[in-house]
């Protein structure tokens, strides 16, 4: 059997595990009970808001925007504020003090500024708010994930470093975002010094789909996922689409119970058993008790900050202090819901094992389906 077929039959035992409705029955139902308890995050369900709800479950980071579970089970989401550095030298700071975080939440746009041989962000702030813990429990008094505070005058502009303390979160603001950036460099050094070029995972290549090129990673996947279709439903697979969303893609992750990871020292990269690809973004679905591993930090300088998983209440909390491996098609997610395969040695963080499934919608051929530029398919008999 395939690789790619093993991976697709153990999707289904899984899901078969989590919810006993999922059978070799139409594979819809299975999709569709999913998405009735909680939706996809990213497709914000709920509708857009301009500020983060108080009565929120948890929050997915998704790609331009952050996503929230409401009580009613529908996913709000919020704009992440937008870099409008304007092109050229920067700008002098208009502060004449530096704080060294501000949360996302409380601007809508910032851009970057010098005060001497310094770069700072700076940015009008819209309110004022008190920095909090987060509700995640683990050991010590500091290894707790920081939200920002927003210190201030509303109305009035302030700066802040552009590099954040370890285990500090601005709610997937610039400092988020630079912090996987940092992890990422990382992990491309551990494997420049191995191999000649970076993987990626092929459920979320470093490019955008476009409308009429179809590399072969993501056709593999597609194949894979209609010969799985033909033999668990061959009706609907004689007459159905297989539909990927267009821009970039952002593959679900499912709780993957079996703890599927090993621990890894160099030796084990340089013999290619555990291969390092770039840190994705994924989904998160149906996390609710899963159990976390966790890293503490030692205030060491070279340590990563993989950040925390703030989307799942961790029914146990299995403490790390080396390097991992995601075995068997698993990954890692951890802060900001990026995906690893690898966490380096000195890793800290709270992260929890996952299996990713393509984001791929089955819709029966008899259904009316929203294709531009159909002239630019060719038509086949069925």
């Amino acid at each position: 059997m395939k690789p790619n077929m093993r991976f697709f039959w153990r999707l289904i035992v899984l899901y078969n595990i989590v919810t006993v409705h999922a059978g070799f029955d139409d594979p819809r139902k299975a999709i569709e009970l999913i998405r009735k308890q909680n939706g996809q995050p990213c497709d914000c369900s709920g509708g857009q808001i301009s500020e983060p709800p108080s009565d929120r479950i948890i929050q997915v980071t998704c790609s331009g925007k952050t996503a929230y579970l409401m009580p009613n089970q529908l996913w709000k989401c919020k704009s992440t504020p937008k870099d409008t550095s304007p092109s050229g030298p920067l700008q002098e700071c208009p502060c004449s003090s530096f704080q060294s975080s501000i949360h996302s939440s409380c601007y809508t746009s910032y851009q970057q500024c010098k005060s001497g041989n310094k770069t700072y962000y700076t940015a009008t702030l819209l309110k004022a708010q008190t920095g909090g813990i987060n509700d995640i429990q683990v050991l010590g008094s500091t290894n707790k994930l920081v939200q920002s505070p927003c210190n201030g005058l509303k109305g009035q502009p302030v700066c802040w470093s552009t590099t954040a303390s370890i285990h500090f979160s601005d709610g997937g603001g610039p400092l988020d975002t630079a912090r996987i950036k940092t992890v990422q460099k990382k992990l491309e050094e551990i494997h420049k010094a191995l191999y000649p070029e970076l993987q990626y995972h092929p459920l979320a290549l470093p490019k955008l789909r476009d409308n009429f090129r179809l590399d072969a990673q993501t056709f593999g996947i597609l194949n894979a996922t209609y010969n799985l279709l033909l033999m668990s439903n061959t009706i609907l697979a004689h007459d159905c689409w297989l539909c990927l969303k267009m821009g970039t893609p952002t593959p679900l992750a499912m709780p993957n119970f079996s703890l599927s990871y090993v621990n890894h020292s160099g030796e084990s990269l340089v013999n290619n058993s555990c291969p390092i690809i770039s840190p994705l973004l994924v989904q998160p679905m149906t996390f609710s008790n899963s159990s976390c591993l966790f890293s503490p930090s030692y205030n060491n300088t070279e340590e990563v900050d993989l950040g925390y998983v703030v989307f799942n209440n961790c029914t146990s909390i299995i403490n790390v202090t080396g390097p991992l491996c995601a075995v068997n098609g698993s990954v890692f997610v951890c802060g900001n819901n990026m995906a690893y395969t690898y966490l380096p040695t000195n890793w800290t963080g709270l992260c929890v094992l996952a299996t990713l499934l393509p984001d791929i919608d089955i819709i029966p051929g008899d259904e009316p389906i929203p294709i531009p530029a159909i002239e630019h398919f060719i038509y086949k008999p069925k």
